[in-house]
């Protein structure tokens, strides 16, 4: 499992708006952020392009040819994981106990979260902080303490295994008639938030499993998928509107002020404590596969 290396603290990411459905509420939470981030500062709050790149004025680059080139995310494509074009094909050269470890693992979260249908798309996964097959299978063998202090020393990936142990915890003691504690509730809260602060639209998964799941707050559950999708993973925008389809004729009262005020809420908590996260950058969003040539 690698230490963090993601660089989630300088990214710079932009909104994805790229959704299949038409769900009022999903439109409702996006549009909210967007306006929130485009009021987040002002143009002459915004330093030069250079500056925010982290050049002087006159800096002059002087990277060779090969080092930009290895710098490009389709350069990462091949290495451990070769030529796989998809998530069946990646899935298909484990073994059987692994694969099924990866299949529980992100079944919690929805199928959307690890499912991808090209190269590129699979780079963006590794290179946004998406657990991957090996990091899922060696936090199988270590303990709740052992991922605790591992999040605690930098591992991100630790810290979306030890919320999944919480949460699986919880919801045992939950089938249980055990109540949330005031010491767990803090606990998890506390995770969970820090871990949105790092800037992985995976947080928003497990944010958003986390508040139906132990909470049953679903507003917040709908919050947390907005806020993946505007750091780029539109595909979680499929995942709220599924929910919101889902839950239309439970009862469930979803709330479409509710819910955008849980956004905003994420939304303050980046600003004030790493506001870096909401600057935007172009290209940063989950690539959509090349429209076949008769359709360009």
């Amino acid at each position: 499992m690698r230490r963090v290396g993601f660089g989630y603290e300088n990214k710079r990411v932009q909104p994805m708006n790229v959704f299949r459905g038409t769900g009022a509420l999903p439109l409702v939470l996006l549009g909210s952020l967007v306006v929130a981030s485009c009021s987040s500062s002002s143009p002459d709050d915004a330093p030069p392009l250079a500056s925010a790149a982290g050049l002087g004025a006159n800096h002059v680059d002087e990277s060779s040819p090969a080092e930009e080139e290895a710098s490009k995310p389709d350069m990462r494509i091949g290495g451990k994981y070769g030529d796989v074009q998809n998530t069946r094909a990646l899935l298909s050269r484990l073994s059987e106990p692994d694969r099924e470890a990866v299949l529980e693992f992100y079944g919690k979260f929805g199928s959307e979260a690890f499912e991808f249908e090209t190269p590129e798309q699979l780079a963006w996964l590794i290179d946004h902080g998406y657990p991957m097959p090996e990091d899922i299978v060696e936090a199988l063998g270590m303990t709740d303490l052992e991922l605790s202090q591992a999040f605690e020393a930098g591992d991100v990936k630790a810290g979306f295994f030890y919320m999944d142990r919480l949460t699986e915890q919880r919801l045992r003691a939950k089938d249980a008639n055990g109540a949330l504690r005031p010491a767990e509730r803090m606990e998890m809260a506390g995770l969970v938030e820090d871990l949105v602060l790092t800037g992985s639209p995976f947080a928003g998964y497990v944010n958003a499993r986390y508040q139906s799941a132990v909470e049953g707050d679903f507003n917040a559950a709908m919050a947390s998928y907005a806020w993946a999708a505007w750091l780029g993973d539109g595909r979680a925008g499929d995942v709220m509107m599924r929910l919101e389809n889902r839950l239309g004729g439970t009862g469930a009262h979803l709330s479409s002020t509710a819910s955008t005020f849980e956004l905003m809420g994420l939304f303050i908590d980046v600003r004030t404590s790493n506001p870096e996260l909401l600057q935007r950058r172009q290209g940063d969003a989950f690539p959509l596969p090349a429209a076949p040539p008769g359709n360009r």
